[in-house]
């Protein structure tokens, strides 16, 4: 299965990942309180943002939309909270080398700060 990101209203800005990247990325996301999730977290902090988005929109590829707040806390909350993602991404065997993920997690930073600015995107 693989998930596409479509900016609202704009059909030529997207994002994709395949399987394996939504699940560590659901995993980063909720780790660093950018997404609400009903599971523990492994990390005290920092705690789920207020307004975070459900993380039943990011486990299906049924079209949901992320708003654009829930994009906006999704981009600043990853670019704070860098260490945890670095060492959370070890608990993967599948991890990108640490400067492909760096690259790839940014990537999705910078698509989410675009969307926040542009009515969000939908999950397909």
């Amino acid at each position: 299965m693989s998930y596409s990101f479509q900016i609202e209203g704009d059909p030529s800005a997207s994002f994709h990942m395949n399987s394996s990247e939504m699940s560590m990325m659901r995993e980063f996301m909720r780790e660093v309180g950018a997404v609400a999730a009903s599971q523990v977290r492994s990390f005290e902090e920092p705690a789920t943002a207020k307004g975070a988005a459900a993380m039943a929109k990011f486990q299906s590829n049924g079209g949901q939309l992320v708003t654009a707040d829930e994009c906006a806390i999704i981009a600043s909350r990853l670019a704070e909270n860098r260490a945890i993602i670095s060492e959370l991404a070890s608990f993967f065997d599948d991890s990108p080398a640490p400067a492909a993920l760096r690259s790839w997690v940014q990537a999705w930073v910078d698509f989410n700060q675009a969307a926040a600015k542009r009515g969000g995107y939908r999950v397909s």
